[in-house]
């Protein structure tokens, strides 16, 4: 995004420099600094700390609720302090580090800073423990690296939880600052705060303080970095030890009374086995008139330095067949629906009448109703076709259902005679190693993951009821014998698709134990396994320490695929971080249960259709994400005709190539444009009305793709389907 996005006047940058300088100087008074041509750190008699950006002028400032540099979160018996306490249930408290018996923040070197915290509180009790960690500023960059050296409670019966480190050190303050949060959960997007140049409810009414809804939420990163813009100074943070680390999401939380409204992003350490295990490293850049794309920029070049890249070019000399996936829309069939959607919560609206209205044979016919409207090459993703059911009795998968044809009719779906009939088709099925219902015949709690408490751990309620997560130490034992089975009695499978593997989690059992960089490496090693069977993989949701293992993405695609449906906040504006870091690495695709035909969902509080959702895709340059049944596939089928072989056009020609920027257009947000490596630009306009701007116009609804050296000037309006000027 443009400086000039921004910052309407340089009138607003220096309201907003003294702004934040006075915000910043109120209640703190310098003990010591260290400093370079860069940055200014000033360490409070507080122990606290302000970061200068010298370049710009503007003031990072510590936490303005607390005043603290970390809160632990410990876990205890309900009955520890109380005998008279019956519950057997455990309670939570939060320690502020600051609050210790022994705070110690001093000058290491002439770079460094040193910070120790021991004896703490808890509820109004002693608590034995230590924090320690250390802050070492570059001698001629603006980086600052963060290492937390130690974390440990000492007290019988008080279990460390985590580490919310560094909490609200950068935060945003409503009616004061102005920018935004980089949040890396899902596809990405960013969190304005004040008027940053797009339009959003309640932003310029003046009325900072209300009708501004708040919401908190800590997940996984997709991406590992996050960052913020204030004026025209910008930071990120990188985390290193991305495993065990999460990130916490404040959008317009209040910390207490007359604190201030505040939108803030940090991480949450994660103990290994109830420890720290090893430090922890953190490294904090400052980019004077940076944006989500430098830090995006950054990332990608940090994750390359370190080995964490693979491009599609070499995932294809390693798997040659991976050359078919590119510029391919998938399209997910339920041959028939078969009990997936007689559970509760799932409207029959989206997916059909709930009956049982085809078979495995019928799936051919759908694939020649697509290739007769014009679609040539499609991933055909075939779903609910397990012996139980779609979701039921997992992981028993195999045989195929015989109330959809059985093992007969599935060999056919796979069968050299279809191939010849389909020969830029991609054939594969959804497997899930992740989750084992209780209801499964193969049962074995001896197989599932471990709570520390002793507890089998749960991944949720879904269509077959309780799931609960497999230790991936079991994923091949329980995967060969279903793989002898898939290879020997279907002459053509191409790919393989799995469930939510990209959580890395703890193991306690006795019998299999496993840190989450152990359960993150038995992932990658069973990917690795499943390619080294000459199958192209991908994975539900994704992350960017699993993309080298993977050649594709369900549900890397949009801000409000599963994961978000907690955050529907007006002030959310989707960005494409994860095309921006990893666009030549995978092919992306969205949720497949947030495909074109089960829109519309919503999405900045508007409708999104499945017209935007293609437009999205066009704009990223990602090949489109479909699903049909026995009820809808002639309607569906003529519209993927029209829109599919465009986009396959598209996205095939840009699959090789890096996305280098992204710029919103106009203060809606509904005009974007993506700038790529070779020159192509790709204008979108999700509008329902004209946009003119300069030399650019754009229809509604619709995209203009310019500077390609591989593809003539296009241009296409969205109508029922495509409308190419």
């Amino acid at each position: 995004m443009k400086k000039s996005t921004f910052l309407a006047t340089l009138v607003t940058l220096f309201v907003i420099s003294v702004a934040t300088s006075n915000y910043a100087s109120e209640g703190f008074r310098e003990k010591f600094k260290l400093e370079n041509e860069h940055l200014l750190i000033s360490v409070g008699e507080n122990n606290l700390f302000t970061i200068t950006d010298k370049k710009t002028g503007v003031v990072w400032h510590p936490d303005p609720w607390a005043g603290t540099t970390g809160e632990i979160r410990v876990t205890y018996p309900a009955n520890l302090f109380d005998k008279q306490v019956v519950e057997k249930k455990t309670r939570m408290a939060i320690v502020d580090i600051n609050k210790a018996r022994e705070v110690v923040c001093r000058r290491k070197g002439a770079w460094g800073v040193q910070w120790i915290s021991s004896g703490f509180t808890m509820e109004g009790r002693p608590l034995k423990g230590r924090v320690a960690f250390e802050i070492k500023l570059a001698r001629d960059k603006p980086i600052i690296e963060i290492e937390l050296t130690e974390l440990k409670i000492e007290q019988k019966n008080i279990t460390l939880k985590n580490l919310h480190f560094l909490p609200r050190w950068f935060s945003l303050k409503l009616g004061v600052d102005t920018g935004y949060l980089v949040v890396p959960l899902s596809q990405g997007y960013i969190f304005p705060v004040g008027d940053v140049g797009l339009d959003r409810i309640d932003w310029l009414s003046g009325n900072w303080g209300i009708g501004q809804r708040a919401f908190s939420r800590a997940d996984h990163p997709y991406v590992s970095f996050f960052g913020m813009v204030n004026g025209d100074s910008s930071l990120t943070m990188r985390l290193e030890d991305v495993y065990d680390t999460d990130v916490q999401v404040h959008g317009n939380q209040v910390g207490g009374w007359r604190k201030p409204r505040i939108s803030t992003v940090y991480p949450i350490v994660l103990p290994i086995m109830g420890e720290l295990g090893h430090s922890r490293k953190f490294v904090v850049e400052v980019i004077p008139h940076g944006s989500y794309v430098n830090m995006a920029k950054r990332h990608r070049s940090w994750l390359k330095s370190i080995g964490m890249y693979k491009t599609l070019k070499e995932k294809i000399r390693e798997l040659p067949s991976v050359e078919k996936l590119l510029g391919t829309p998938i399209v997910y069939i339920n041959p028939g629906f078969l009990k997936t959607i007689k559970a509760p919560g799932i409207d029959p609206r989206l997916t059909g009448s709930g009956k049982l209205t085809g078979k495995f044979d019928g799936i051919p016919n759908m694939m020649r109703a697509l290739k007769t409207e014009g679609v040539n090459k499609a991933f055909v993703m075939i779903w609910c076709w397990e012996r139980a059911g779609g979701g039921f009795e997992e992981p028993d998968h195999w045989p195929p259902n015989e109330e959809l044809g059985g093992l007969k009719e599935f060999k056919k779906l796979f069968s050299r005679q279809l191939r010849k009939e389909f020969p830029e088709y991609i054939m594969g099925f959804y497997n899930i190693y992740n989750d084992m219902y209780d209801d499964a015949p193969s049962f074995d709690r001896g197989k599932i993951t471990i709570n520390k408490d002793g507890s089998l751990n749960r991944s949720g309620l879904w269509h077959g009821g309780v799931a609960r997560v497999i230790c991936p130490t079991q994923y091949r034992g329980l995967a060969e014998k279903d793989f002898a089975a898939y290879l020997r009695e279907l002459e053509q499978l191409d790919c393989m698709l799995y469930d939510n593997f990209a959580i890395p989690r703890e193991c306690y059992s006795p019998i299999h134990p496993v840190t989450r960089a152990e359960s993150a490496k038995l992932k990658k090693d069973f990917i690795d396994w499943t390619v080294s069977k000459g199958l192209i993989t991908g994975i539900e949701f994704t992350r960017d320490w699993i993309a080298p293992n993977i050649h594709y993405c369900d549900g890397a695609v949009g801000a409000y695929g599963r994961n978000m449906r907690n955050v529907m906040h007006e002030n959310i504006v989707p960005v494409p971080l994860w095309d921006l870091v990893c666009h030549e690495s995978t092919v992306n695709y969205w949720w497949h249960w947030n495909n074109y035909v089960f829109s519309p969902t919503y999405v900045m509080n508007r409708q999104y259709t499945w017209m935007d959702m293609v437009l999205q895709d066009i704009l990223c340059a990602n090949p489109g994400t479909w699903s049909i049944h026995p009820e809808v596939v002639d309607y569906w089928s003529k519209i993927m005709g029209q829109v599919a072989p465009l986009q396959s056009k598209i996205s095939k020609s840009l699959a090789h190539v890096e996305m280098v920027g992204h710029e919103f257009l106009e203060r809606s947000c509904m005009v974007q444009k993506s700038i790529w490596a070779d020159g192509t630009e790709i204008y979108v306009n999700f509008r329902d009305k004209k946009f003119k701007k300069g030399n650019i116009e754009l229809s509604p609804k619709s995209f203009h793709l310019v500077g390609s050296p591989e593809l003539p000037e296009l241009k296409g309006a969205m109508v029922e389907g495509f409308r190419l000027d």
